[in-house]
């Protein structure tokens, strides 16, 4: 495995050698490529750990991609929008008789929404601009007055180099506004639930690790929004009020990261053992990087295992992961001993009766409830 990237806050070069036998080789979980398409570069080794410096829960991964978690534009994550109109009305209150156009700066999809909804919150008189990462430089080189708010949703956490973070940095003026929403890991942590983990979800900061690494870089946090239903969340308003250039400097001094990710890691794992040492045949309805991780740890545990991997997205079909190809619903294969469930619904119960019908031995889970213990054993 080649050394993996500095850490994207602190930069500490340092490497911790991995827990024997926990380093991973998988085909990312985000690109969904056929057979023709897969190369080298669509693979890569990784583990859980810490920064030895900072002590940042991270993922640490051979990849020399910049960015990891969304490599296939045409796949859309379903991300929470029950809270958009409040973090606009927040934001909205900081901004008094604007006079100049305000440029919203995209950096995914996932910022789409919020995107639109803070627009809707000012008057259609001002002049309001939806910046893709395609038009930055033509709008960050414009001198004429702006006002300038960065959206970045659920994104800082898949940086893999630290040089797209020390750009994004350098990009941010005096000034400008910041709005960053990220999955209160540590709460997940605390709730014994391990959903959370991903190879292509590198950083895991606290929200009081990264208010620190935020104000060493000169913002201020003017609103925090804490989401705790269903999969806890917080967003963070910030605004730029001094520059800091000294992007390498940043120590945390005053926060102490505890080890979520080995341990989460680890707990999974032992959980699997124990749930399916019975089973050597799986069937996966519905694919995504938390199919993809319980997939991998079959594999990992049972070299021999026989893994099946069910669809209906067209962008998915017909793709690979780890040489396993993802077939249609039409293709279901009653005979694997244990079938596990992304989705729920008419459509699901309709493929679940149909696996019994012919199989009424066959071991009918739901992928959700493998990841949090007081969930486990029911269907």
């Amino acid at each position: 495995m080649q050394p993996s990237a500095s850490c994207i806050f602190c930069g500490c070069h340092s490497t911790p050698l991995p827990i024997a036998g926990s380093t991973i080789r998988s085909d990312f979980t985000s690109l969904f490529l056929s057979a023709q398409e897969i190369a080298w570069a669509s693979t890569h080794k990784f583990y859980f750990g810490q920064c030895p410096q900072c002590g940042v829960n991270r993922v640490f991964s051979s990849s020399h991609l910049p960015l990891l978690g969304s490599q296939n534009p045409s796949i859309t994550y379903k991300e929470p929008s029950h809270h958009h109109n409040t973090i606009a009305s927040k934001l909205q209150k900081y901004f008094h008789k604007v006079e100049y156009p305000i440029n919203i700066f995209m950096h995914s999809k996932k910022d789409e929404s919020l995107a639109h909804v803070i627009s809707s919150f000012f008057s259609s008189s001002l002049n309001i601009n939806i910046v893709h990462p395609n038009r930055f430089d033509e709008f960050i080189t414009d001198t004429s007055p702006s006002i300038n708010v960065w959206l970045l949703s659920r994104f800082i956490e898949h940086i893999n180099k630290k040089e797209l973070l020390d750009e994004l940095l350098i990009c941010i003026a005096i000034g400008d506004y910041v709005i960053i929403e990220m999955l209160d890991f540590y709460a997940l942590f605390c709730q014994l639930n391990t959903s959370f983990l991903w190879d292509e979800r590198t950083y895991y900061p606290t929200k009081k690790y990264l208010l620190e690494f935020l104000l060493s870089k000169g913002f201020e946090v003017l609103e925090t929004y804490i989401d705790s239903e269903s999969e806890p969340f917080f967003v963070l308003v910030v605004k730029r009020i001094s520059l800091n250039q000294s992007l390498s400097s940043f120590h945390s001094s005053n926060v102490l990261e505890k080890d979520i990710l080995s341990s989460s890691n680890s707990r999974l794992l032992d959980y699997c053992h124990q749930r399916f040492k019975m089973f050597r045949s799986f069937s996966f309805y519905g694919v995504n990087h938390k199919a993809f991780l319980i997939a991998s740890i079959l594999t990992r545990l049972y070299p021999d295992a026989e893994i099946k991997l069910f669809d209906s997205s067209s962008v998915k079909l017909n793709s690979v992961w780890n040489s396993i190809v993802i077939t249609d619903f039409s293709n279901v294969d009653p005979s694997s001993e244990c079938h596990i469930f992304a989705f729920d619904g008419e459509f699901s119960s309709k493929i679940k009766s149909s696996v019994l019908r012919s199989n009424p031995t066959a071991h009918i889970l739901s992928l959700a409830n493998l990841f949090h213990p007081l969930a486990h054993d029911h269907p």
